[in-house]
């Protein structure tokens, strides 16, 4: 009967609709799980040295890695590829007196980092348990506190590289890395904060705490303070650097006669 054919296209109709909107809804599940599973996969997870680099970075000094006393402005550095430098010339305590000027950081970069626990670098835990003789310590968090910056005029810092480029040695190796066009500049301003340090080991692992805070201080190039069995501190640390766009001056050979770099002992 008519009607009853009419009936049987009115049932299928809804039926092939439903069945073809859940094909499109688990093809779209499918995708955004493919979606989701790749940015997993290609975009690397933020790791603490991310977060405390973001946040130096965020007030324009290059990152510190790891923190250390040894990377202070005054003295001279090279830069190399991808951002990275080394201390040329070093600028001692005394000639920086009354130098430096320092003061807080920006509020929220300030609360940012005190805020937050970050990790020590897995490279540097690794060589720690080869130090200990086994993989004794898992992790090593450490917090910031007093964090501050410190800055020198550009007149002081002119004075400080003349005083430093005077030694025969220090001109040499500048002179040295002109000749093959690199850069030569002084560190102006730097980024400093103390941090207490939490080591996290296996469960009733018994670790030789000397060697701990001797490496510790080895990666930091300053005095550390054993606090407890598992927690050290360490003050006033460099967590990031800005280096002078004016490159060092190298002396004028007709005018200046060049120095031989005295022999070493």
């Amino acid at each position: 009967m008519k009607p009853a054919r009419h009936v049987k296209h009115a049932v299928a109709a809804p039926a092939v609709r439903w069945a073809t909107a859940l094909t499109w809804m688990g093809s779209l599940t499918i995708f955004g799980s493919a979606v989701l599973l790749a940015g997993w996969v290609f975009i690397p997870d933020r790791s603490a040295d991310d977060e405390i680099d973001s946040a130096v970075k965020e007030i324009g000094f290059n990152p510190v890695k790891p923190a250390n006393k040894l990377r202070g402005p005054g003295s001279i550095y090279v830069t190399e590829d991808q951002g990275f430098y080394h201390q040329v010339c070093p600028v001692h305590a005394s000639d920086l007196n009354g130098l430096v000027q320092t003061s807080p950081a920006q509020a929220h970069v300030r609360e940012r980092l005190e805020k937050g626990r970050f990790a020590w670098d897995a490279d540097l835990v690794r060589l720690l348990n080869g130090k200990l003789g086994g993989n004794r310590v898992t992790s090593i968090k450490y917090s910031l506190s007093d964090v501050m910056l410190h800055e020198i005029a550009d007149d002081a810092l002119k004075g400080l590289e003349r005083k430093l480029m005077q030694k025969p040695d220090c001109e040499d190796v500048v002179v040295q890395y002109y000749k093959h066009n690199r850069k030569i500049c002084s560190g102006y301003a730097a980024l400093r904060a103390s941090a207490s340090f939490k080591v996290y080991t296996e469960v009733r692992a018994d670790i030789d705490l000397r060697l701990v805070k001797e490496h510790l201080e080895q990666h930091t190039g300053g005095q550390i303070q054993t606090v407890s069995r598992d927690e050290f501190s360490g003050e006033n640390l460099f967590y990031g650097i800005r280096l002078s766009d004016i490159i060092c001056a190298i002396p004028d050979d007709d005018k200046l006669p060049r120095r031989v770099a005295e022999p070493r002992a």
